[in-house]
């Protein structure tokens, strides 16, 4: 299985050193580092340096679209993986969507389904892929405005149970299953049907509830009939008290109020058409931290995208870049420079442009470009967008030597949304319309007002999922549905400088690392100092251990430095959004986010814990002789740490049966319910968390004495987060004597994963 969309090995370069910048500027500088460097470096030697490195191979490669379907092979990279770092498309026409063979292709939800559905599977198998799906991919975190699924899935990735419910529904009606959305005041929710019956599956609150047998999966009518299914698995399950909703108010509020099917939604989602228009651009960036939209609380994993346009007055086609033009033309200047200028001095001229994205619009900035011999003074921009309730708005303009700036960040980001207001849309911005307005002349009357170019850049935010996980020597990327011909330029980076054992360890598991460093002199290199660090050392990082001292490299040579770093878990707060307020309605939720936690952020900046660790690890050369200026003097590696998955099995969930005798014996029949609860309450990523080939022990015990009797060992050959396993066991030939029983079910994994786990369940019968 690939899994390693959470690791990024990127050389110090390519840290955001930019200073004080604006939104735009540092996005900017980040693209314009992607450039620096392609292969490995070679130093130049010095008198006072030995040249040693962490080496790290980077590859630029740009391939040519024609319309239609594009399959690009990777065959000629080098070294066992390699990482997309950056995409960049361009081209009238070009379809910017893209995805590896066997990998999820996130184009729309019609091709999710077709990745993750397998052909010829029944109902039930459809509906459980679609649910695991969900549960991997998409975050429980805050509540936002209803937006269209398609877009849902590529910028957010995270949503309150209605959107969970949406998209989950929406997955479930391309795969052709029935499904219901029950009448539950305060929650939204689904029931599925297969194996001719309804069953709830929740996706936001990420469990299922069981019958009494153990096995079947219980739907909203059944738990309203008998709460106790409802209490059983509260406990069993260790996140309940601890959650946001108490079971009391659970059972209240929800299952206790069902008041039977509701009517089924009219779900929005768009077969996905975007493509670039002329003079567009567009560019993922794989740096998983940016700017976000504001849209009530920070995700827990996205990234940014620049999205821009150039209109130029020297192209002959400019008409086709605008959605509207009105009394301008193209007029050339004594220099010879073309200008978009008014025909007629004497009437308003203006140029609408119209930003259409796929992605959710963070900031963004316009710059209009003019000449010497041209006026400012009468340019005026305004711009109409979701978050201006749909009205034309002034943007503040500065000047600067032929240039005229517009920050349009006001205008996009939903920080500028007053709070409270209940506007449907009102927050989510994704197209917005430009007016850029002329007048004849300037206040001398002597030149036109006109602009050579226009430049629009925009920050967008987008769900790191759509971007294929890795790239393997083997794959081949698939670039679909494109009308016109363009190119897609693809930064990748070999991982080579820093390895780990793990890449998604669990917590307290030992992770060795390893730093290759080479020596690209000519002379010896002696005691050379390599330092590990959790997080970057320029920011506050931790040092790992002690420093690692090689002894001696010879040129041209390289020597690995070993270090063990303990991986470790706390809640991580992105630090913004929830409000205080939001929380009180929610009961005992400050047992799970407390004041005493040492991290707890102020009141007005409350945000749902992380429960997963995601970080960098650092590896760097810090030896006094040796050249740290170089390029190569440190790098990076990003790692995922995981909670300690935990089984669970309880009385309640085990069954015995005394059968008929067989050969004067009775044939005792058993059978066990294991249920896998990610220690992880609402808001973690359930993925990559499958647990394979668990051993369970059925123990036959005679109470009197505590004498075991007989003992069977039966295996569990997968188990998924929040679902359920069910064993069997049959004792035949047992000579029992009348009296007091006890069949004893221990689940018996390695107990180096597994943590906070109810391991033994003990249930007495009679003979």
């Amino acid at each position: 299985m690939k899994n390693t969309r959470y690791y990024f090995l990127v050389l110090s370069f390519a840290i955001l050193e930019c200073g004080a910048t604006s939104w735009m500027q540092e996005i900017a500088c980040a693209q314009t580092n992607s450039a620096l460097q392609t292969g490995n470096t070679v130093a130049v030697e010095t008198n006072s340096a030995v040249l040693v490195e962490l080496p790290s191979g980077i590859r630029e490669e740009t391939y040519a679209l024609k319309p239609g379907n594009n399959e690009i092979p990777l065959a000629q990279l080098s070294g066992p993986s390699c990482l997309i770092e950056r995409v960049a498309f361009e081209g009238e026409g070009i379809m910017p969507f893209f995805s590896v063979q066997g990998q999820v292709d996130w184009t729309d939800p019609e091709t999710i389904v077709r990745s993750v559905v397998k052909a010829g599977a029944t109902d039930k198998e459809k509906a459980f892929a679609l649910y695991r799906f969900a549960l991997g991919r998409f975050a429980n975190l805050s509540m936002h405005n209803q937006v269209d699924i398609t877009r849902f899935i590529h910028s957010l990735g995270y949503g309150f149970c209605s959107t969970q419910a949406m998209v989950f529904q929406c997955l479930l009606d391309i795969a052709g299953i029935q499904w219901r959305a029950p009448d539950i005041p305060g929650h939204a929710t689904t029931e599925v049907y297969f194996d001719n019956a309804w069953h709830n599956l929740d996706p936001y609150v990420r469990c299922y509830f069981l019958k009494k047998d153990g096995d079947t999966i219980a739907s909203c009518a059944d738990v309203k009939a008998d709460p106790e299914l409802l209490l059983r698995h509260v406990d069993a399950d260790g996140r309940f008290p601890r959650v946001m909703i108490p079971p009391k108010k659970v059972g209240s509020a929800f299952w206790f109020n069902y008041k039977g099917p509701g009517a089924k939604r009219n779900i929005p989602w768009t077969k996905e058409t975007f493509c670039l228009r002329r003079g567009e651009k567009i560019t993922f960036l794989q740096e998983r931290k940016g700017y976000w939209c504001h849209a009530i609380s920070e995700p827990p994993d996205y990234a940014n995208g620049l999205l821009e346009a150039k209109l130029v007055a020297d192209d002959k086609d400019w008409r086709s870049q605008f959605e509207q033009v009105e009394n301008i033309t193209t007029q050339r200047l004594s220099s010879g420079i073309a200008i978009l200028a008014p025909e007629d001095p004497h009437k308003n001229a203006s140029l609408i442009y119209q930003c259409i994205s796929p992605f959710l619009l963070a900031t963004g900035e316009v710059v209009l470009h003019t000449s010497a011999e041209s006026s400012t003074s009468t340019v005026s921009i305004e711009i109409q967008s979701p978050a201006t309730g749909q009205a034309w708005r002034r943007v503040p303009l500065s000047y600067e030597k032929n240039e005229v700036r517009a920050d349009l960040k006001p205008f996009l980001s939903c920080q500028s949304v007053p709070a409270g207001d209940p506007t449907p849309g009102k927050t989510m911005v994704f197209n917005y319309r430009l007016r850029i307005g002329l007048d004849a002349r300037d206040q001398t009357g002597k030149n036109p007002a006109g602009i050579c170019a226009a430049t629009m850049r925009h920050v967008f935010q987008y769900f790191p999922s759509i971007i294929p996980d890795c790239v393997h020597p083997a794959d081949v990327l698939l670039v679909k549905g494109c009308k016109g011909t363009g190119a897609m330029r693809l930064t990748l980076r070999e991982q080579a400088g820093l390895r780990v054992s793990k890449e998604q360890p669990f917590e307290n598991e030992e992770v060795q690392l390893t730093a290759l460093v080479h020596n690209r002199g000519t002379r010896l290199a002696h005691n050379v100092v390599v330092r590990f660090y959790d997080g970057d050392p320029d920011r506050g990082g931790i040092g790992i251990c002690d420093d690692v001292v090689l002894g001696e490299i010879a040129p041209g040579k390289s020597a690995e430095a070993k270090s063990i770093w303990q991986a470790w878990l706390r809640p991580e707060y992105p630090g913004h959004g929830w409000s205080a307020g939001y929380f009180r309605g929610f009961g005992n939720y400050a047992a799970l986010v407390t004041s005493d936690s040492p991290d707890f952020p102020p009141s007005t900046a409350l945000s749902p814990p992380r429960t997963y660790k995601d970080t960098w690890l650092y590896a760097r050369i810090t030896s006094a002789d040796v050249d740290t200026r170089l390029l190569n003097s440190q790098t990076r590696f990003r790692v995922l740490v995981q909670q300690r998955p935990s089984l669970v099995i309880t009385p309640d969930y085990v069954v015995v049966a005394v059968e008929q005798e067989s050969a004067g014996a009775p044939v005792i029949s058993a059978r066990a319910t294991v249920r896998y609860i990610p220690q992880s309450n609402l808001f973690m990523y359930q993925q990559h968390n499958c647990l394979r080939n668990i051993s369970v022990s059925f123990i036959l015990v005679q109470c009197e004495g505590n004498r075991e009797i007989a003992q069977q060992k039966q295996n569990i050959a997968e188990i998924f987060p929040s679902e359920h396993a069910t064993v069997a066991a049959r004792f035949e030939g047992a000579r029992l004597t009348k009296g007091k029983y006890m069949l004893r079910v221990v689940v018996n994994p390695n107990e180096n994963i597994l943590s906070r786990s109810r391991l033994t369940a003990e249930k007495e019968f009679i003979y």
